[in-house]
């Protein structure tokens, strides 16, 4: 062991700088107290090193000490070291720098930026990385301005940011501005045009994790969106090739865009997806379309007709769907869907999704002009009553036992029939359900009609 330290500590002297590097990380990689005395005198060795490849080395080497290593770090002066080599003639080094003492000081808040090593690092920002621009621009979001010329003079070196080539350091910069703005609200229109044919370019690209990310990114400022995409919002409509996942983000961003000027065509595209042949695309559709009757309710009695022709489909996920985002609006405003309760009936035996299933024997509870074609519809149900899964005779005995509020003489034979049914099934919370129902209107049927109208 002695041996290898000698000989690592020999080349980290050695005249090639590559050489020096490979020494230093290995002798602070090492877990062995026989190396523990040399990486720190090493580390500081290399941080005064003529060669710009070793200072980065030495600096990152910090990061693989221990936690003893780290309280005698901050006492070695190395710290105040790294500090200066801010002002480092290489920007990577630079850049490590930042990035060390944020995760070094990690316990005191991170490295500490003032006016001047602020201005400094912007003027150099022409020489960082990709990468470095990316984690500047994220590490100066810890930095307040003390005035607004301050905050101006920053904009105006950061503004090539904005219209950047990467998506990363156009979307930071984004958050940068915003964060800059703060006290001057007036100019985050101003700060979303300058970056907007970033994005626009970006959606038309074609990459579709990059136009997730940034979809997901702009979710959070919802509010800039419409002065953002004014007149552009086709570029977020879906691609026959775009996966399910952006399908969805697209839908959901193009809801918050919706205004007078463009309404029929984002509706149009909605509704076109509402019949997606991915379930989950047609749901997403779907809600949006609930979301706009409820945000639109000047529109809301055509968007209802709407749900009305989406029930017709012969796509039996699309029905259930439908009938799923029904169950979630009021049920005053179901009253006013037409021929509503006549359809269910008619689509009720054939669905096949549990949740669409459910869905719809909801519906029958909650509908006051329920057909007279439900009475059927629960019979047929009872006749199949083995092959029903818990939920759906869950809800068969919540259905039935509403209508037999609001029909007493049609349906109380059949729910008699219904609650002798569940009470011999083998699921417990079932029979208890059952039992429960059945004490409550043998003890005091006059309060459980009232108590089971507003389940």
């Amino acid at each position: 062991m002695l041996l290898a330290v000698n000989t690592l500590l020999k080349d980290t002297r050695d005249s090639n700088p590559t050489i020096r590097a490979l020494a230093l990380k290995t002798l602070c990689s090492l877990d062995h107290e026989a190396f523990a005395e040399h990486r720190l005198r090493s580390i500081n060795d290399g941080l005064k090193d003529s060669s710009s490849y070793v200072r980065r080395a030495a600096v990152m080497c910090t990061l693989n000490l221990d936690k003893e290593d780290l309280s005698t770090l901050k006492d070695s002066g190395i710290v105040n070291k790294m500090y200066e080599l801010i002002r480092d003639s290489d920007p990577i080094v630079v850049v490590n720098c930042l990035m060390t003492l944020e995760e070094i000081l990690k316990s005191e808040g991170g490295v500490v930026l003032n006016r001047k090593m602020v201005g400094y690092v912007l003027k150099r920002l022409d020489s960082f990385t990709t990468w470095g621009l990316v984690y500047v621009s994220k590490l100066l979001l810890k930095y307040k301005p003390t005035s607004e010329e301050e905050v101006l003079d920053m904009m105006n070196v950061l503004d090539p940011l904005l219209a950047h080539n990467s998506v990363s350091i156009t979307s930071n910069s984004l958050q940068l501005f915003l964060h800059l703005v703060e006290d001057m609200p007036q100019l985050k229109d101003q700060i979303f045009q300058r970056c907007q044919n970033v994005f626009l370019a970006l959606f038309t690209s074609g990459n579709t994790e990059l136009t997730a990310v940034s979809i997901k990114f702009l979710e959070q400022h919802l509010d800039y969106l419409p002065q953002l995409f004014t007149g552009n919002h086709r570029t977020l409509f879906c691609r026959l090739k775009d996966p399910v996942y952006l399908k969805v983000q697209k839908l959901h961003l193009l809801c918050g865009l919706i205004n007078m000027e463009n309404f029929t065509e984002i509706l149009d595209e909605i509704v076109l997806h509402c019949t997606n042949k991915d379930t989950e695309v047609s749901l997403c559709a779907i809600s949006c379309m609930k979301r706009l009757v409820k945000e639109w309710p000047d529109v809301a009695e055509v968007l209802l007709k709407a749900f009305v022709k989406l029930m017709k489909s012969e796509k039996d996920h699309v029905v259930s769907n439908t009938l799923q985002m029904l169950v979630t609006l009021p049920i005053e405003m179901m009253q006013n869907i037409p021929s509503l309760a006549e359809q269910l009936c008619d689509i009720a035996g054939s669905l096949t999704q549990e949740d669409g299933i459910m869905a719809a024997l909801y519906l029958m509870g909650k509908l006051n002009n329920a057909s007279d074609g439900v009475l059927p519809v629960v019979e047929n149900f009872m006749e199949n009553y083995q092959d029903l899964s818990p939920k759906v005779k869950s809800q068969l005995l919540v259905t039935g036992v509403q209508l037999l509020c609001q029909r007493p003489a049609e349906f109380q034979p059949v729910v008699g029939e219904l609650l002798d049914l569940c009470i011999q099934d083998s699921d417990r919370d079932l029979v208890e359900q059952a039992r429960f129902y059945y004490m409550v209107i043998e003890q005091d049927p006059d309060n459980g009609m009232d108590i089971f109208s507003s389940i």
